[in-house]
């Protein structure tokens, strides 16, 4: 519970809105999820994968530019012969770091 919690805030912050209803509940259930805990065990990174699409990768901004969103993605690489995902064209950092693995 205390996680989904710190998913919900750590959500809302790194995209300036509220996640929908049961959505970090159902990624949970539903996806194997990783996470990258910081200092005072702070989650600051976290990506959810189903089958070989990420559902959502979502980096702490005060952490962003740090080698976590990459660290999440390289391990899912290790695990997954390909993956797949939608980036909205909107998000250019997003499609940027992308691009960029």
């Amino acid at each position: 519970m205390k996680d989904t919690q710190a998913l919900e805030k750590l959500y809302q912050k790194a995209f300036l809105v509220p996640p929908a209803q049961h959505l970090i509940t159902d990624l949970i259930k539903f996806s194997e999820c990783f996470c990258v805990v910081g200092t005072h065990l702070k989650i600051i990174g976290f990506i959810a994968v189903n089958d070989y699409y990420v559902q959502l990768l979502m980096v702490d901004p005060n952490y962003q530019n740090q080698g976590v969103g990459t660290n999440l993605i390289e391990y899912i690489k290790q695990q997954k012969t390909f993956l797949s995902l939608n980036v909205p064209i909107q998000s250019f950092p997003a499609v940027n770091f992308y691009f960029r693995r």
